[in-house]
């Protein structure tokens, strides 16, 4: 009797893992459309050396994370820009909280 048991407690395993799969992949469509939004956000604020050297990756906790292509460019785009966009995502973003602006050189 202890095999049924067993074997029935794995089939409401798989169902269960079949739902956190389609909760993580509709998550990341989430965060897609929001790292969208942000994307426009973000180039109707600023300019085009900006638009050359930096590109929205999206969220890491309540910060939008920007990868800047070059390493001495990550300290004049943090003075430049983070006040600006960080203002600039509050207001259309309001229910999407941004508390930061965090520039990162890409590894890539």
């Amino acid at each position: 009797m202890f095999w049924v048991h067993a074997n029935r407690r794995t089939v409401s395993f798989v169902s269960t893992i079949g739902t956190s799969i389609r909760s993580v992949v509709e998550g990341a469509c989430a965060a897609s459309q929001r790292r969208g939004e942000f994307e426009k956000v973000v180039d109707s604020v600023v300019d085009d050396e900006f638009r050359r050297h930096c590109r929205v990756v999206g969220r890491r906790g309540s910060g939008l994370v920007i990868h800047v292509d070059k390493p001495a460019l990550v300290y004049a785009m943090r003075l430049r820009w983070s006040v600006a966009l960080r203002d600039a995502c509050r207001r259309v973003n309001g229910s999407a909280r941004v508390n930061g602006i965090v520039f990162e050189f890409a590894h890539e």
